[in-house]
């Protein structure tokens, strides 16, 4: 099975292991994602929509749903909702109208995943860290990985991260960016995946209409922790690191140039 590895240390990685080049930029554009029971449109524009002025709507099987929760943010407007839930791997449409247009587009929300290894609270030796999770068929998806670095005497080094863009289902980090701190006897690490339809980073928008932008079907991730190295920390002594919600979504942002 090939791999194709990407470190992000200060800019975003982008699909096909390459630098994004934004040609083309909007003054407004929707960033969306549709859940099992849960849907989340961003529309960015400066200034932000008044929310009178803006709705949206997801479609699936017979069933129409009017997102309900709107919070004006600066640079944009955010609507949400939740429902009951459905089966993974059905269609579902987004339909979002502005006082600048509408646009549709329709994706698939993907399966959930689970890692395969490493297994959680695994201690691994320094070398490269192998990473494989189950396949959510026509699925890319984001791994991401966190570490605290320690010395021998426990004492904090730093903390570092990465984000890797992957259509397959596995992943190696190599050696050097968890040697980032000299001095390093013990890390402290995390990581966590998700899996992803829709265009690709680097891919044409699928959301049609007045205004471009994207829509992706985003399914439940797996999380682990694990130790690099030793002797281990008492767990008590340390806070495990990991990829929140707003940090997720900056990734995403990030790598499709919103």
């Amino acid at each position: 099975m090939k791999k194709c590895v990407l470190i992000l240390l200060t800019v975003p990685l982008l699909w096909g292991c390459s630098k994004k080049t934004v040609t083309n930029v909007h003054h407004h554009a929707i960033f969306s994602e549709i859940y099992s029971n849960q849907a989340k449109v961003e529309i960015l524009s400066e200034p932000s929509l008044d929310p009178a002025n803006a709705n949206a709507w997801v479609f699936y099987e017979n069933v129409q749903i009017t997102l309900q929760h709107k919070d004006e943010r600066p640079g944009k407007l955010v609507i949400t909702d939740q429902w009951p839930g459905i089966t993974d791997g059905i269609r579902c449409s987004l339909e979002v109208s502005t006082r600048f247009g509408s646009s549709r587009g329709a994706v698939v929300v993907p399966r959930p995943v689970d890692f395969f290894r490493p297994s959680s609270r695994d201690t691994l030796p320094w070398a490269d860290i192998s990473f494989a999770w189950s396949r959510s068929p026509g699925a890319w998806f984001l791994l991401d990985v966190d570490y605290a670095a320690y010395d021998a005497n426990r004492t904090w080094l730093g903390y570092a991260d990465t984000q890797v863009v992957m259509a397959d289902t596995s992943a190696v980090i190599p050696l050097a960016f968890i040697q980032k701190y000299p001095g390093a006897t013990f890390l402290y690490a995390s990581a966590e995946v998700y899996p992803y339809m829709g265009p690709r980073p680097g891919e044409a928008g699928n959301l049609n209409g007045d205004i471009q932008g994207y829509l992706l079907g985003s399914g439940y991730w797996d999380y682990i922790s694990f130790n690099v190295g030793s002797p281990p920390l008492a767990p008590e002594t340390t806070t495990l690191p990991r990829m929140d919600e707003e940090k997720r979504e900056v990734v995403l942002r990030r790598l499709y140039g919103l």
